[in-house]
């Protein structure tokens, strides 16, 4: 039975070729996980930014009507 020493006497390029190889996929992955991230993040705070436009011209609205409603009230009596 081999120890992990002499199996990595054995075969020492294809250890660090494979090790090589999967820290290379991991960095891919990572990055391309970041750039997914980054994505994200900029279509949310687009997403924010509509929301607070839209919620902003709501209360425009509501408060127009309202000035609406009371130049109404103020005619009828």
């Amino acid at each position: 039975m081999y120890g992990l020493g002499a199996l990595n006497k054995r075969f020492p390029t294809s250890t660090s070729a494979y090790s090589s190889t999967i820290q290379t996929t991991i960095v891919h992955q990572i990055e391309e996980m970041c750039e997914t991230i980054k994505k994200l993040n900029v279509k949310l705070m687009a997403k924010d930014a509509k929301e607070r436009t839209l919620e902003e011209k709501m209360e425009h609205l509501m408060k127009h009507h309202e000035q609406q409603r009371e130049c109404m009230r103020q005619q009828d009596k």
